[in-house]
């Protein structure tokens, strides 16, 4: 009932990485260094499962920008980094257009706003695909262990979890964004995605 069909996953994979060039044009345009991020592949799980590959990735201790949302369907997104990878980006970013004395101040706070940037663009871009009806609050930051990090709380029972890739050009950090929603507006967000399949392949 709750996996996806092929056709659904390609054609979310390809709305998330319309969202990623967004982002990656608003990061280009206020960094130093050019990147450009994809996402290549998504898995629809359990939570404990998506917790489960976060933890294979080693990303503790883990940064997150966290991002609830309601509506036609609801749930939290979530940008994650391992801590020094998440420093590594801000200073590839920023090192030769902030002056180094104040580079270490920036960094407390410039992980949290790179987040909000791909989590504005990327999920913005998924809503309007799917012509949903809903409300985005506030981003907020967090620092610790991953199980700390994402919630559990009985209505969060399923996982859209996506690998991130931040490609630069000396180098790739690849991370995870996770998309979390109840099992109830699983379904609504299926249905839409499932809308959006019929309407493009009947084109």
């Amino acid at each position: 009932m709750n996996e996806l069909t092929d056709l659904e996953e390609d054609a979310l994979i390809e709305i998330f990485n319309i969202g990623m060039g967004r982002s990656a044009a608003v990061l280009n345009q206020i960094g130093n260094e050019e990147i450009a991020i994809d996402i290549p592949k998504l898995h629809l799980v359990r939570t404990e499962e998506a917790i489960t590959k976060l933890l294979q990735q080693r990303l503790e201790p883990v940064s997150a920008v966290k991002q609830s949302f309601a509506g036609d369907f609801s749930g939290q997104a979530m940008l994650l980094f391992n801590q020094k990878d998440g420093l590594k980006l801000v200073r590839r970013l920023l090192a030769d257009s902030v002056p180094l004395e104040s580079l270490s101040e920036l960094e407390q706070d410039s992980p949290s706003e790179i987040g909000n940037i791909i989590l504005n663009a990327c999920f913005g871009t998924v809503i309007n695909f799917l012509n949903a009806d809903i409300e985005i609050q506030m981003p907020v930051f967090r620092q610790g262990r991953i199980s700390d990090i994402y919630d559990q709380d009985g209505e969060n029972d399923w996982s859209l979890y996506l690998e991130v890739r931040f490609s630069l050009p000396s180098e790739s950090i690849e991370r995870s964004v996770a998309l979390v929603m109840g099992v109830r507006s699983l379904e609504i967000f299926k249905g839409a995605v499932t809308n959006f399949v019929n309407q493009i392949t009947a084109a």
